[in-house]
């Protein structure tokens, strides 16, 4: 009951925050690491994500996917990502950074994501036109040390986006 209590109220928080969204965005991205921590692109990333711009250079997102494990690897089944990033996104031309952090729910731990609630932070390079963009990344999640083991996860990721 309690998760379905803090389900819903980080999804409130999420769609007040977000009702104005400026892009939508898809991620792709594959686990990497140690092979016998990721088993190294045996672990993918897929999620759909809105932005919102606010004052220079701050943007905000929501982000909604799933972490797929393909082999099972230590106690980790596929589950449900949930998360909310803030930072500054940069651009010159068309070359746009963002380097963002937030919070995150997972359904599903194992041993290298011990709780449900974890930390995130994105770090993205890529070009972008008036209308639409394609990226590079590196998405990292863990706990913080707020329960042990405290490993996270890395995935090397892949973002296309579209404006309004």
């Amino acid at each position: 009951m309690r998760r379905v209590a803090f389900l819903s109220f980080l999804f409130g928080l999420l769609a007040i925050s977000q009702a104005n969204a400026d892009a939508v965005f898809f991620r792709y991205g594959l686990g990497f690491g140690a092979p016998q921590q990721n088993g190294r692109g045996e672990i993918k990333w897929f999620s759909l994500g809105i932005e919102q711009d606010h004052k220079a250079p701050w943007v905000t997102q929501a982000e909604l996917g799933v972490i797929a494990d393909q082999k099972d690897y230590l106690g980790r089944r596929s589950g449900l990502f949930l998360g909310t990033t803030v930072g500054p996104k940069m651009q010159l031309g068309p070359v746009q950074t963002r380097y963002l952090w937030g919070v995150a729910w997972i359904s599903t731990t194992d041993a290298l994501l011990s709780s449900h609630m974890q930390f995130t932070h994105d770090l993205t390079l890529g070009l972008y036109d008036r209308k639409s963009g394609l990226s590079l990344g590196y998405k990292h999640i863990s706990n913080a040390g707020i329960t042990l083991p405290n490993r996270g996860r890395d995935f090397v990721t892949l973002r296309a986006e579209t404006y309004f």
